[in-house]
Order: structure tokens, then C-alpha cells, then sequence
């Protein structure tokens, strides 16, 4: 199955999170980018790989699903960055993800005032 018909199975939880967020973006920009889709049963997980002050990292950018899967999924991630010769995850998203997924350590929290 090739990248967008894979990213089609999935629409129905991934568009929900790309839409918003801190990096809102539309499912076509999506369609255009260079992601890495990572599936179970009824869960999805997307990746990008990122430089971040000139270390790539693989970034989870999507995880949506069901919670067990997920955390499988996320493992799998691990595993194919280590494979990669990547020697870090990154992540930005809600604080309760700190703690449903053991070994990440909280980096920043992102603020906002309503004016």
C-alpha cells in the first residue's frame, strides 16, 4: 500500500489531530510531507525525523488510537530509531503523555494568555 492510501486508512483519526494543535496543518499539506506511519489494529502513530540545535531526533508528530496500542506503537518507534542510528524521541503534547509513557522527561511547557 503505498504512503497516501496508507495515510487514507488512518484519515479518521489522524486529521482530527493535524487540524489542531500548536502546528495546525491541512490533510492535502500532510499528503505533501515526508512522514512515517507506524499502524496496529486500531491505532496510529506518525513520525518525522527533525534537527533540533543540530541533533536529529525522530519526533512523534501524531499518536491516536487506543492507549495500549499506542504505547506499542511508540515502542516501535523506539526500536526503528535506535535501528537508525537516532539517538532521541521528542514529542510536544499534553503533560499526561509524560506520564502514560515511561522514559521521556518533560523539556518544556508551552504557555498561552488569552488577551
Amino acid at each position: 500500500m503505498d504512503q497516501a492510501h496508507l495515510l487514507c486508512k488512518w484519515r479518521h483519526l489522524i486529521e482530527p489531530e493535524i487540524t489542531r494543535g500548536l502546528t495546525p496543518c491541512s490533510w492535502e499539506m500532510l499528503l505533501t510531507m515526508n512522514v512515517t506511519v507506524f499502524e496496529a489494529s486500531h491505532s496510529v502513530v506518525l513520525v518525522r525525523d527533525i534537527q533540533i540545535n543540530g541533533r536529529l531526533m525522530r519526533s512523534i508528530w501524531v499518536a491516536a488510537g487506543q492507549m495500549n496500542e499506542v504505547l506499542q506503537l511508540v515502542n516501535q518507534v523506539e526500536q526503528s530509531a535506535r535501528r537508525d542510528g537516532i539517538g532521541a524521541l521528542v514529542f510536544i503534547g499534553r503533560r499526561g503523555w509524560i506520564r502514560a509513557v515511561p522514559g521521556f522527561k518533560e523539556m518544556a511547557t508551552v504557555g498561552l494568555k488569552e488577551l
